[in-house]
């Protein structure tokens, strides 16, 4: 997968994650969204998600080094 599509996937989620609710337009804010709902879901899970923001944050920096 490339990021280009990755871009797209991710577009497509908020768009559709805009859809289910009463959301901001702003991508940084339906982002903001999104990642905070997840956050309760990871919590309500047992997950860390501690590790999972920082595992993310590991494979986007990864991921973009490998179109530089």
């Amino acid at each position: 997968m490339t990021n280009e599509q990755r871009v797209d996937e991710a577009r497509h989620t908020l768009q559709h994650f805009k859809s289910l609710g009463d959301h901001d337009d702003c991508v940084e804010t339906l982002a903001i969204d999104l990642v905070t709902d997840i956050l309760h879901l990871l919590e309500q899970e047992g997950f860390d998600h501690a590790r999972v923001l920082r595992t993310a944050e590991g494979h986007f920096h990864a991921e973009r080094e490998e179109v530089l």
